[in-house]
């Protein structure tokens, strides 16, 4: 990430001058924000019913399961709270999310070779 942020920078001769301690700030910041995007977005689809995921399940489930999924609905709340403090969720999470951070990073340092 410290090369996207020196070619995003590289025109303000102030951060360029500082010898690079300014931007290490925006390095991290960056790499915050593909994180925190990351959990969010794979956290979403989780298919427990307050979650964008169940609502993906229900459409490709069999009318049957469908039912039964429907019939958990109003205690999806409880039952994520129960798989947030198990620890259940950020099993399933990290994986996709250190996937998702690595093929991110990957992009932005291959974008700005070609820059």
């Amino acid at each position: 990430m410290d090369r996207v942020v020196r070619v995003l920078f590289k025109h303000v001769p102030v951060l360029m001058e500082s010898g690079g301690g300014v931007l290490a700030g925006f390095d991290i910041l960056f790499s915050s924000l593909i994180i925190i995007n990351s959990v969010l977005g794979v956290f979403n689809l989780i298919p427990v019913p307050p979650l964008d995921g169940h609502w993906i399940l229900f459409r490709f489930l069999p009318p049957r399961m469908g039912e039964a999924l429907a019939f958990i609905r109003p205690y999806g709340f409880f039952i994520l709270i129960i798989l947030m403090w198990t620890g259940v969720v950020g099993g399933i999470i990290s994986v996709p999310i250190r996937l998702i951070y690595y093929n991110m990073v990957d992009l932005v340092n291959a974008a700005v070779r070609v820059l």
